[in-house]
């Protein structure tokens, strides 16, 4: 077995070296302007893709309401963590204030109800 012994390089290695460093570096450079855009960018298609997620609402009245579940024509649905509560108008309100016979308009996230709008508050 023969071992290869290092030599010193002349001027025209370390400048061809020295141009392949930066063609690299160039490379990459190139690569993260257009990938940057695509992976900060997915952080604001997910926060679309977090709106899309809501789709139509379920209409009814509210025909039982606990501190952790709501049921709408009878039907249960478990409350969502980040639970929003509002009226048409937009005034919020919260789930003590919520009543039996409440028109409501319900979005899902993730299984449970995440937002609630009440149609005809007394």
């Amino acid at each position: 077995m023969t071992m290869a012994i290092p030599m010193k390089r002349d001027k025209d290695q370390a400048r061809t070296h020295s141009w392949r460093s930066r063609g690299l570096a160039g490379g990459l450079a190139a690569l993260l302007s257009v990938a940057g855009p695509v992976w900060f960018g997915s952080q604001g298609w997910a926060q679309t893709m977090d709106k899309v997620e809501l789709g139509f609402p379920t209409e009814g009245q509210i025909t039982s309401v606990g501190p952790t579940s709501i049921e709408v024509e009878n039907r249960l649905y478990r409350l969502h963590q980040k639970l929003s509560i509002t009226r048409e108008g937009g005034q919020p309100l919260s789930i003590q204030d919520l009543q039996i016979g409440h028109g409501v308009q319900c979005w899902l996230k993730e299984g449970a109800v995440a937002k609630i709008i009440v149609r005809n508050p007394q």
